[in-house]
């Protein structure tokens, strides 16, 4: 007989970042560079040929989507300015049914763009213009990125595979981005506590040089509760003015209650 686990993982592409796990070591990483600059983009293209990367290029917000859609790639590298929409719109609507890799290139001037691209589900922010190496050192740590540990965490019945960057609840596995990854694999590790939301931030969000004013801990840690809403609403709590703490799960009195169906296949080209 199929488990319900066995029946969700057919249903549904893995994250991205699970590639130790259902790639080959020679396999290509697939990554859409989203950029409306030609010299730009093609600069790109010849800094990574020394990697074993397929690029995908889009100029535009549109273009962009459609490639996410048709070509599903690993990572996704998106000018905060990009036209006409900016990056925020493209990142919102990929995050409503992915959780691939995304990576925001912001330039001088351009905060309030790469805010606004966190809060809708940028996983990071790099500087544009572009270094080719940072890019390189990011793509080459891909399977390791985050610095998390690669030892999975069991907490009742919430199971976090830093390597795996697969989370599960129960019988059900839950997709999330690697940012939200990180929120809760932090809140986990300092679940004796309540953490703040200026603690995540700089924890988590310092190196995107984002204003400490910020919300996007306050967002990401709002998604992840709606992700477990339907698992165990009250896994994060919130206090006004003390922070954010996490509560190991708990199987409640009726299981089957708070169970949906399997998730679908994250993909923007999925059939319904």
């Amino acid at each position: 007989m199929t488990s319900s686990r066995e029946a969700g993982i057919r249903g549904f592409d893995l994250p991205a970042a699970r590639l130790a796990d259902v790639r080959q070591p020679l396999d290509r990483l697939r990554l859409l560079i989203c950029e409306s600059e030609d010299a730009v983009r093609q600069a790109l293209v010849d800094g990574l040929l020394v990697l074993n990367v397929e690029v995908i290029c889009a100029n535009d917000g549109a273009r962009a989507l459609l490639n996410v859609g048709r070509r599903d790639p690993d990572i996704v590298l998106i000018a905060a300015d990009l036209p006409p929409i900016g990056a925020a719109s493209v990142i919102k609507a990929v995050r409503e049914i992915s959780d691939r890799h995304i990576i925001v290139g912001a330039g001088s001037g351009q905060l309030e763009l790469a805010s606004c691209a966190v809060e809708a589900g940028a996983d990071r922010v790099v500087g544009r213009p572009y270094a080719v190496e940072e890019l390189r050192a990011i793509l080459l740590d891909f399977r390791s990125s985050a610095d998390l540990d690669a030892v999975p965490l069991q907490v009742g019945l919430l199971k976090v595979d830093p390597l795996a960057y697969e989370v599960s609840f129960g019988d059900y596995i839950v997709p999330m981005p690697v940012r939200e990854l990180e929120v809760l694999l932090y809140l986990i590790n300092h679940r004796d506590r309540f953490v703040t939301a200026h603690e995540l931030h700089d924890a988590l969000w310092a190196a995107d040089k984002l204003s400490p004013k910020s919300n996007s801990a306050a967002v990401a840690v709002s998604r992840l509760r709606s992700r477990f809403a339907q698992y165990n609403p009250d896994m994060i709590k919130t206090i006004r003015r003390r922070g954010y703490r996490f509560y190991p799960p708990q199987l409640a009195s009726d299981p089957s209650a708070s169970r949906v169906p399997a998730p679908g296949r994250t993909g923007l080209g999925a059939q319904g």
